[in-house]
């Protein structure tokens, strides 16, 4: 599970050895389903929810957060009022955003069950990146990345409706990591830090 670093025509040994950039880098690795949730999790984020579903949506949760309480305190039931709308807010912050997360991941583990037991590859050269998984074959022009985004455990690669991981396990060494992220990042001007 190591970054192969393969220039086209004659082959160079010692690319990696003078740290010059290769015309691709391959990587290997196993794939997450936590991976693929986070990317979801992304692009629904950057969706743009509709004003009609959006205002509808903060009423109902106006309604049930202030009206409910307001309402049993009209008839002299203060103290239910108030455990009713403490209960609400503590839904609103703390529950109700990590049950969309888990949602997110329970979601991903159930289609792509078996993905996390067979090998991936992802391979960038001059013209774009290509995933290889025995599934599925894709490839996406530098055109169509709109940016990168680096985490502790994995590269992102995100386009309009869509993205890629590249797991840094499938790196033996940073420098192989860092060479990978400086092939991409002259493709690629939009690049996060996480």
């Amino acid at each position: 599970m190591s970054l192969i670093l393969k220039s086209q025509g004659p082959q160079n040994p010692s690319v990696k050895d003078t740290g010059e950039l290769a015309s691709s880098y391959k990587v290997s690795f196993y794939p997450s389903t936590d991976d693929y949730a986070f990317i979801a999790q992304k692009v629904s984020s950057a969706q743009e929810f509709p004003k009609l579903g959006q205002y509808g949506l903060q009423a109902f949760l106006a309604v049930n957060m202030f009206a409910l309480p307001l309402v049993l305190w009209y008839f002299d039931q203060f103290l239910v009022g108030v455990i009713v709308f403490a209960l609400e807010l503590l839904f609103s912050i703390a529950i109700l955003p990590s049950l969309m997360t888990s949602d997110f991941k329970q979601h991903y583990r159930t289609i792509y069950s078996g993905v996390e037991k067979d090998l991936l590859e992802v391979e960038l050269t001059d013209e774009g990146l290509w995933c290889r998984h025995p599934a599925t074959k894709v490839f996406v022009e530098w055109s169509e990345v709109k940016r990168i985004e680096e985490t502790k455990s994995s590269i992102y690669f995100f386009f309009d409706h869509n993205g890629m991981v590249v797991a840094k396990s499938g790196f033996a060494y940073d420098d192989e990591k860092d060479r990978f992220l400086s092939f991409a990042k002259r493709h690629v001007k939009a690049f996060v830090t996480g």
